[in-house]
């Protein structure tokens, strides 16, 4: 029992933390394109506020399928895949959030390949799917599901 409220306030606290992280990508979300490309502080605090929110929900993703008694996922886009098998997220949905997996690694993996075009357009989309999923999980752990 101590062992599934650890889970579930951990998996809480993460929760908390990513709607933390959209509100920060959400101010930074005001300036235009131009603005983006001629700042690289501001360039990279997006980059890294995409990073932890992926990689938050990749981490709320492992405490859900791990306390659902499933082996955990392998990879990122996988912990998503398992969320609908295990029917917490639509298939659709864990589609939607796969794309993100990559954006992260190119961001991650790939500095000098980075089109900052693509990270500047993306994060109203994360903005949205990720603060979607994070409503979806966080009604999912109250329903007494984790």
């Amino acid at each position: 029992m101590k062992k599934k409220l650890f889970k579930k306030e951990a998996l809480r606290r993460k929760l908390a933390n990513m709607k933390d992280y959209l509100k920060e990508l959400e101010t930074l979300s005001e300036r235009d394109l131009e603005e983006y490309l001629g700042n690289f502080e501001y360039r990279r605090a997006v980059e890294r506020l995409i990073q932890v929110i992926v990689e938050t929900a990749v981490d709320c993703n492992n405490l859900i399928v791990i306390s659902l008694g499933e082996r955990p996922p392998i990879g990122y886009k996988e912990s998503f895949l398992k969320l609908a098998k295990l029917k917490v997220i639509s298939p659709e949905f864990a589609s939607s959030l796969v794309p993100f997996v990559s954006l992260r690694n190119r961001i991650i993996h790939e500095y000098e390949k980075i089109k900052d075009e693509l990270v500047f357009v993306s994060i109203r989309q994360i903005l949205k799917e990720f603060a979607r999923y994070q409503k979806m999980v966080a009604k999912f752990s109250s329903k007494g599901n984790i």
